[in-house]
């Protein structure tokens, strides 16, 4: 190990920085810049500690948070996830975190970095949705120190607390509100009040809908059965819970809606 002191002159300016140069766990060459001496001395302290553990990473051979989710998303997929799920973390990521934080290397990463981005999402998104980011943020940060792609997880302690006044109770529509859907649904026509019947009147998920056939609607005993959804991408899978399997008494104007296209 050595650090040396590195001077050079830039548009007459003269620069200076300290250079650490280290063999790595396999005996590889590395080299790191720094502003000043401390710092260079402060990073071989890490390192020693780190390559005395095993789990020293080169800034150079690190990937970057953008890398590293890439590495989650391809994880989601072959865990089977629903392709609804990681498009909506491959979402977040391009949104929220790439453009914060994503070229940073997770080596280089500090405490204060994942502060400074859990302040910029809550000054940014709601509440609610700063959380859910910043919790994608921190799974991508331990699927990394479980890959050893990281000595420390500094992600780990830090928290995103939001006010309690934020955690509103879940809303409903009120009636008056459902009644004017319906109304809305007949004058688009008798295929579009039928759904809107389904939909507002008896607790469907927009996927159950989508995966609705004539099938699983009983006219005669005045009931539908609940067995398969559809994604937004149109592909055919069981619902989404076990308790999602069910089988709904239709309420009498669904059923005028329904007989209307039967």
């Amino acid at each position: 190990m050595s650090i040396r002191k590195r001077t050079w002159v830039t548009r007459g300016q003269q620069k200076t920085a300290w250079v650490l140069v280290y063999s790595d766990g396999n005996g590889k060459r590395k080299q790191e810049t720094f502003a000043t001496k401390r710092e260079a001395e402060r990073r071989w302290s890490e390192i020693s500690t780190e390559l005395h553990r095993g789990s020293h990473v080169s800034l150079a051979d690190s990937l970057t948070v953008t890398q590293a989710g890439d590495l989650w998303i391809e994880r989601a997929i072959s865990e089977g996830l629903e392709r609804y799920t990681y498009e909506e973390y491959r979402r977040v990521l391009r949104l929220h975190i790439v453009p914060l934080i994503g070229s940073v290397k997770l080596v280089g990463l500090t405490t204060a970095d994942v502060k400074n981005l859990r302040d910029q999402l809550l000054s940014e998104l709601s509440p609610k949705s700063a959380t859910r980011v910043f919790s994608y943020f921190k799974i991508i940060m331990k699927m990394a120190e479980d890959k050893g792609l990281i000595p420390t997880n500094v992600a780990d302690k830090v928290k995103l607390v939001t006010s309690k006044r934020h955690r509103h109770r879940p809303e409903f529509f009120q009636m008056d509100e459902v009644n004017a859907a319906l109304a809305a649904s007949l004058e688009l026509g008798p295929e579009f009040s039928a759904f809107a019947h389904l939909f507002w009147l008896h607790g469907l998920r927009s996927s159950e809908g989508r995966g609705l056939t004539w099938e699983a609607i009983n006219l005669e005993k005045g009931m539908v059965t609940i067995a398969q959804r559809a994604d937004r991408w149109r592909t055919i899978g069981p619902p989404k819970s076990e308790s999602s399997f069910r089988t709904i008494p239709l309420t009498p104007s669904c059923l005028q809606a329904l007989a209307i296209l039967k």
